[in-house]
């Protein structure tokens, strides 16, 4: 099977991108591939094989979500990009390589995988996972994500994942919040420390602003809905 990208759709070209591949059915990996997805593998026009993270996989259906880190993403002007996924072989161990898929400059990235079990485990080699404490998985629109009632949150401490507020980082994340009213305040991102009369709800960072220490990471809602894949794949990379 072959996934063509229009380089159109891409500015300029990209180097070691992580590309999503999504597929809500498939009869032909539903008839062939393994039950675990274990065979299903990905090349470039050269036959060179791509690192990929499987995210999620369901034989019944066919269904697929995976990450492919493509080395050069042809830009605009450049010519279509094109992945080619393989499948079948009924002998093979896991092809993903899930920490090689996300490069040095990612610190954390969470696919709150999979609309029903809900796991906070890093994709990446730094194996930064984050504490669930209440929150439930729901199903978003790529893969998984997390549910937050007002009081549940999931958050993580590992000193790695410290950024202070004149780093350069990039952050990704996509919720949906029913939160309105007085007092309430979304945020993407933001840095801050805790005000119990406020509202808060998104992602952001508990902090002290006199040391810059950052204490930890957190995903919080209040009466909140959140679908993810940013709070599905939700990436932190210095100096990008």
């Amino acid at each position: 099977k072959i996934f063509q990208i229009d380089d159109a759709q891409v500015p300029s070209t990209q180097s070691n991108f992580p590309v999503l591949i999504s597929l809500t059915t498939d009869a032909e990996l539903q008839a062939n591939a393994l039950s675990t997805g274990y065979d299903i593998l990905f090349t470039n026009s050269d036959g060179i094989k791509l690192y990929h993270e499987r995210e999620r996989y369901n034989s019944a259906t066919g269904e697929l979500v995976a990450w492919v880190k493509v080395p050069s993403l042809s830009g605009s002007g450049s010519g279509d990009t094109k992945i080619y996924m393989y499948y079948g072989n009924l002998g093979a161990t896991d092809q993903q390589d899930a920490a090689n898929v996300w490069d040095t400059n990612y610190k954390g990235v969470y696919h709150l995988p999979n609309g029903t079990t809900l796991t906070t485990n890093d994709s990446t080699a730094n194996n930064y996972n984050l504490t669930n404490t209440g929150a439930t998985a729901i199903t978003s629109p790529i893969g998984g994500g997390s549910y937050f009632d007002g009081t549940d949150y999931i958050e993580g401490s590992a000193a790695g994942m410290r950024v202070g507020r004149t780093t350069n980082a990039t952050w990704e994340a996509w919720f949906n919040s029913n939160a309105s009213g007085s007092g309430y305040r979304p945020h993407l991102m933001s840095f801050g420390t805790w005000n119990a009369v406020d509202k808060w709800y998104g992602v952001y960072w508990y902090q002290n602003f006199a040391t810059e220490d950052n204490r930890y990471i957190r995903f919080n809602t209040v009466n909140n809905s959140v679908s993810t894949e940013k709070i599905a794949t939700t990436k932190f990379p210095i100096g990008s």
